[in-house]
């Protein structure tokens, strides 16, 4: 596949997936559900490192119709990346590809307009040793995310 036709493949992908989002987001409003976890599949290769494409500019219309969608109908909504998005590894690798999927996630919450209402879980396994270490590792690594991706959530309800 050259790079055209894998842009072209990328680009419906992501666009089908953001129809999709929208389509079960208005199945929850119609049936009262008030809780969305996004896909952290919802853009192929977003965060693969190889792959640099633009994910954002392209759909806007769409993630700010989703984050209207979210907030007019109050849904609480989540990202819950994938297990190997690890910030307790002794791998500096690991930890930086957690960040860059870290970025990812907001970069999309963002798009959406409500990057600062929605929440990212994270796992929080992987002891690599005593559990002890990992919880210091966790923290220490954690220090690497942007301080936008950082900030507390003190102020939500």
């Amino acid at each position: 596949m050259n790079a055209q036709e894998r842009n072209s493949s990328l680009y419906e992908i992501t666009k089908k997936n953001l129809e999709h989002t929208i389509c079960a987001l208005h199945f929850n409003i119609a049936h009262g559900i008030k809780l969305y976890r996004f896909s952290s599949s919802l853009i192929p290769l977003a965060a693969h490192q190889k792959v640099e494409w633009d994910y954002l500019s392209p759909f806007l219309h769409l993630y700010k119709e989703i984050g209207e969608l979210v907030k007019q109908h109050g849904i609480r909504t989540s990202f819950h990346p994938n297990q190997f998005t690890l910030f307790t590894s002794n791998k500096p690798y690991i930890t930086a590809n957690a960040v860059n999927n870290m970025k990812y996630h907001y970069h999309l919450l963002d798009a959406m307009n409500l990057s600062s209402e929605a929440y990212i879980n994270l796992h929080v396994g992987g002891a690599y040793g005593t559990k002890s270490a990992a919880v210091n590792r966790f923290y220490t690594n954690l220090q690497q995310l942007p301080l936008y991706i950082k900030k507390t959530d003190d102020s939500r309800k």
